[in-house]
């Protein structure tokens, strides 16, 4: 009889700890939604495009989550570290990596700014047209929807966007040396329109 009531008590003790347990965990759980002032499964905003983000435990298998509240954004608390940045040479090597992955596409070069890609390549397909709309749609594919995209398949030219590589936007006439390189590539083929309401580089009329 007191083996049975003995039982009985230590299995009232642990179901009355596994719910303090759950409840601790709802509450923790709670915090992690209601507090949207911190992005949930990043550590920095700024690192999104970092390749050092994988070199922490975080498996490449992972989902990626954030969620934010757009007033905290908007709001006076928002700093420095809060301001989202693009880390252009880890988007120049994807890109990179993503075009010469494309059959046909012998070698690449791209240089990404603050708005355009510039993507030099040499290419062994007979449709000129077909592998510049196949090099720019995958660049199109990771950049954000505003960049603009141009290529080409002039091996004379895969030096001149290689040049840019040590220039910042601050470099002085940068933007004249640039708008003079795209001049000369957009005499290559630049593959088929991106919509209906842009041209084949992505810029919509006027821009």
């Amino acid at each position: 009889m007191l083996k049975s009531i003995l039982t009985l008590y230590i299995g009232i003790l642990m179901t009355l700890t596994a719910c303090a347990g759950a409840g601790d965990q709802d509450n923790r759980n709670d915090n992690v939604f209601k507090n949207r002032s911190n992005p949930s499964k990043v550590s920095n905003l700024n690192q999104n495009y970092n390749v050092d983000n994988h070199n922490n435990d975080k498996s490449s298998r992972d989902f990626g989550f954030v969620r934010l509240n757009r007033t905290i954004i908007d709001g006076e608390t928002v700093g420095s570290h809060d301001r989202v940045t693009l880390d252009r040479e880890q988007l120049a090597d994807i890109i990179t990596r993503l075009s010469v992955q494309i059959p046909g596409i012998d070698e690449a070069a791209t240089l990404v700014t603050d708005e355009e890609a510039l993507i030099a390549y040499k290419t062994s397909k007979d449709d000129r047209n077909e592998a510049a709309d196949q090099v720019k749609r995958t660049a199109i594919s990771v950049l954000p929807r505003y960049f603009h995209v141009y290529v080409t398949d002039n091996p004379g030219l895969m030096q001149n966007v290689e040049n840019y590589a040590n220039l910042d936007t601050h470099t002085k006439d940068v933007n004249n040396m640039l708008q003079n390189t795209i001049s000369q590539m957009k005499k290559s083929p630049q593959g088929r329109k991106v919509s209906e309401n842009e041209n084949a580089n992505g810029e919509q009329q006027g821009e």
